[in-house]
């Protein structure tokens, strides 16, 4: 009796689930001029790249970053939006930003002790 009462609770859960609806809503839309979009921080800020100049957004607030000295950004860390890092594949090199995107360090992985090859931050 115990079996035939959990079957039939099983199949009439199931059952329910399979007959609701679900609806995608969109909530905003909004068209970004960029080279590539990078993603939302946690702050609600968006970030993007256009001609190689690393930007992030926010309401009305809009910031800058660019270092021409070391060509194309490879890779960009928006993980932590307090220090966002770059990396530079051609000149294997690792750039850390404040939320301002304010250059805290710079590091050149090939003038370490032990050069290090990167392909990714």
């Amino acid at each position: 009796m115990k079996k035939l009462l959990i079957t039939l609770l099983f199949f009439g859960v199931s059952l329910s689930a399979q007959i609701q609806q679900i609806q995608a809503i969109q909530t905003t839309a909004s068209a970004i001029n960029a080279d590539s979009f990078l993603g939302y921080d946690v702050f609600g800020a968006y970030y993007f790249i256009k001609n190689n100049v690393l930007n992030k957004s926010k309401e009305a607030t809009a910031w800058q970053y660019k270092n021409p000295a070391l060509s194309k950004i490879a890779r960009v860390d928006l993980q932590n939006p307090l220090k966002i890092v770059l990396f530079y594949e051609n000149f294997n090199t690792v750039v850390v930003l404040d939320n301002q995107l304010n250059e805290i360090q710079q590091t050149n992985l090939s003038k370490n002790e032990v050069p290090i090859v990167a392909t990714a931050v």
